[in-house]
């Protein structure tokens, strides 16, 4: 029947855009994901890290951690992440890293915009943090080849 599927097709999906393939493989850390390594593994090493981390808390706090890391770890990044090809885990990554520097660059701005009222000294640095962190130069279909320069100097 033309209305059934192949279990082994995979739907289009918003990670398989060609403006998104573009930005991720011209990128100088998400490229380097999308050729050579999963970049699940380095999500799964997180929770992990925490866990290792939290070694000289008390039993109760590390049991705790180390339940919320095997049940984040196991059940979300196993089942879902690793078993996208790299590509998709690196198009995933850079989603998440995306939408996290907006909420951040955000919430600079908007503590700028506290500090400003507030007379205080820091907001002309805030505001100046939030303006360079937040991601909208990278998009630019122009500059989707300088991405690695432009990740450069984000990280200066």
């Amino acid at each position: 029947m033309a209305s059934e599927r192949r279990a082994d097709a995979q739907e289009p999906s918003f990670l398989d855009e060609s403006w998104l393939r573009r930005q991720v493989e011209t990128h100088l850390v998400f490229g380097w994901f999308a050729r050579r390594l999963d970049f699940g593994w380095l999500l799964v090493s997180v929770p992990l890290l925490a866990v290792v981390l939290a070694l000289n808390e008390p039993w109760g706090i590390l049991l705790a951690k180390i339940v919320l890391a095997g049940i984040f770890v196991f059940f979300f990044f196993f089942r879902l992440i690793l078993r996208m090809p790299r590509y998709r885990q690196a198009a995933f990554g850079w989603c998440i890293t995306k939408a996290t520097l907006a909420v951040r660059s955000f919430l600079f701005l908007l503590g700028s915009l506290v500090a400003f009222f507030q007379g205080r000294s820091d907001a002309i640095d805030l505001m100046l943090l939030g303006v360079i962190w937040f991601p909208g130069v990278e998009f630019a279909s122009s500059l989707a080849n300088r991405q690695r320069y432009i990740t450069i100097v984000e990280c200066c």
